[in-house]
């Protein structure tokens, strides 16, 4: 009888060690952007050709930019990646954030 709780207890400890079950959650990315920004373009344009999807917030409407006066922004865009604030069209801290989260990018 002793048998089956022992192969029980080494799938149960084979399960834990496999991949799924240290996947990484991609992280949450949002950029806060205003109408017309010309670096929130050019910020799109990178997301987008490194294969990562955003939610977009603008922050001409008041409750939007109440949420990024929260974060700390001065101007557009203000992307977040999980819990980091990036100000500023910065693509390559943009990218280390989300390495850094395990996230692959298409480039890599």
């Amino acid at each position: 009888m002793k048998l089956p709780m022992l192969m029980s207890a080494a799938l149960l400890a084979l399960a834990a060690l496999s991949p799924a079950a240290h996947a990484v959650k991609n992280p949450e990315v949002t950029m806060y952007v205003m109408p017309q920004c010309g670096y929130c373009k050019k910020m799109r344009h990178h997301l987008e050709g490194v294969g990562v999807a955003w939610t977009e917030r603008d922050i001409s409407e008041p409750a939007i930019k109440a949420e990024f006066d929260a974060k700390g922004g001065i101007g557009t865009p203000l992307v977040v990646v999980g819990d980091e604030v990036i100000k500023g069209f910065m693509p390559q801290a943009v990218d280390a954030s989300l390495r850094r989260q395990g996230l692959a990018l298409k480039a890599d």
